[in-house]
């Protein structure tokens, strides 16, 4: 009875190792990641590190173009739920954004957040995309879009990407059904 009620500790231990490992900044993405993941409608219980952008055998699409170049640095990769695809992306100012993916059926990713972002909407267009940004009465950004079958969803507990770098995100960041 006692090793059954070990497993799941063990395999959450399991898991924050594996994070740690992963990347240099990855054990810090994840204690904040496991406490974002879990919003009003949504519990995190599931979480699959990958090495990249292949959730194919998990979620059933590949996201390709996420950056990774000087200025945005894609980290960690993270399958959750079953259902979601997170990239965790660093800026060299230190700024870690969460970039979600999912398909546009079924849930959405808004719902997945602790706090309400619901301050401060805008509309506009990038790269002929339809983008929702809005804050949250805490801290945070969120930015919401869908293209081709898919929602994604750019998060920020501090600081915001610039222009160019939500440009370069929401223009080059594309799922597509494995």
């Amino acid at each position: 009875m006692k090793a059954i009620k070990l497993v799941p500790c063990l395999l959450i231990m399991l898991i924050v190792m594996s994070a740690c490992s992963a990347t240099s900044n990855a054990g810090d993405n994840f204690g904040k990641a496991l406490e974002e993941w879990s919003g009003a409608d949504f519990e995190a219980t599931e979480l699959v590190l990958k090495d990249d952008g292949d959730f194919s055998k998990e979620l059933g699409f590949v996201v390709a173009g996420y950056p990774d170049t000087d200025d945005l640095q894609s980290t960690t990769f993270s399958c959750i739920n079953g259902w979601i695809g997170q990239i965790d992306i660093r800026t060299p100012e230190k700024l870690t954004f969460g970039l979600r993916v999912a398909k546009e059926e079924g849930s959405s990713l808004v719902n997945t957040y602790k706090e309400k972002h619901d301050v401060d909407v805008k509309n506009s267009e990038i790269g002929g995309v339809e983008v929702r940004a809005a804050s949250s009465k805490g801290n945070g950004m969120l930015y919401t879009w869908q293209s081709g079958g898919f929602q994604y969803s750019l998060h920020s507990l501090v600081g915001e990407p610039t222009g160019a770098q939500l440009e370069t995100i929401v223009s080059g960041v594309k799922a597509e059904a494995a």
